[in-house]
């Protein structure tokens, strides 16, 4: 993009860029990472995936240690070996300023966006992404169209709730009060690649005590372990892993909601903000 070349016709398999998988990522997605293009890839890596668990630890055990769990979980290792964006989308939710990369992410991002706890995530949402899409526009303004070919040409994507058992998601909105029920709704509503690392979310912001990350972590293993016993390329594997997410992570998730009162609570504590002078954290 810098050098005013369309990038989504050179990358992905056999192509200039050879890559396991076509270019589906938007403009704003290539601004925000332009800091790492003078650096190695693998250095690019290993600052983005250190930089973004530091940030997801720091918030989710500021007030509370319960959801450590899902550092070692199949979600977690899945978006760390692949240098994802998932980590660092979760740790917006405990730390409002990360919200500006809703944008890079137009699928998550609009669902983190609707479910975010404060109006401050939305604020720097709406400026992020204002920003980072006006750029992407002025450095390539014809990327949404190349864009919008790609995603569009692809089955890689779909919607958990239009996987086998995933009309079963929707029980979660009987508890329609509470906030992480609609977290839990939403991230089954959006298309998704067929992979786990995007149920990070859930595995964080889900579980009430221990036990519950423990239990959610446990059956997302479960899950991961079997998305690399039959591993091929073809659509009906695609399916299944589809299967597997719904079964393993997002109805697990349904069920801990379920036992739940239908009143506000877990989701609505509060998030990382400065702590006034002379008050504890």
């Amino acid at each position: 993009m810098l050098a005013g070349i369309d990038p989504y016709p050179v990358v992905g398999p056999g192509l200039q860029f050879d890559w396991p998988w076509e270019l589906r990522y938007p403009g704003p997605a290539f601004v925000a990472i332009l800091p790492a293009v003078w650096l190695p890839e693998w250095l690019a890596s290993v600052l983005f995936v250190s930089g973004s668990t530091f940030l997801l630890a720091y918030g989710m055990t500021r007030d509370s240690w319960h959801r450590i769990p899902a550092l070692f979980s199949g979600p977690f290792i899945l978006a760390a070996g692949a240098a994802q964006w998932s980590p660092l989308f979760t740790a917006t939710w405990f730390i409002p300023q990360l919200s500006v990369i809703f944008a890079i992410k137009p699928t998550v991002g609009l669902a983190a966006f609707l479910f975010s706890p404060t109006s401050t995530h939305r604020r720097y949402a709406a400026i992020g992404g204002a920003v980072l899409l006006l750029l992407s526009m002025l450095l390539f303004p014809s990327w949404p169209e190349s864009w919008y070919e790609n995603v569009t040409s692809t089955s890689d994507y779909s919607s958990p709730l239009l996987q086998t058992g995933g009309f079963l998601i929707a029980l979660v909105l009987l508890r329609w009060r509470r906030r992480e029920a609609w977290i839990v709704f939403l991230m089954a509503v959006i298309p998704q690649a067929h992979s786990i690392y995007d149920v990070l979310i859930l595995l964080v912001l889900v579980p009430a005590t221990y036990r519950e990350a423990v239990f959610l972590a446990a059956a997302a293993n479960l899950g991961f372990i079997l998305m690399i016993i039959p591993e091929n390329d073809g659509q009906p594997y695609r399916d299944l892993l589809g299967t597997f997410r719904v079964l393993t992570c997002y109805l697990p998730s349904v069920l801990l909601i379920l036992r739940r009162p239908n009143e506000p609570g877990l989701a609505d504590k509060p998030v990382l903000n400065p702590v006034p002078a002379g008050t504890r954290a």
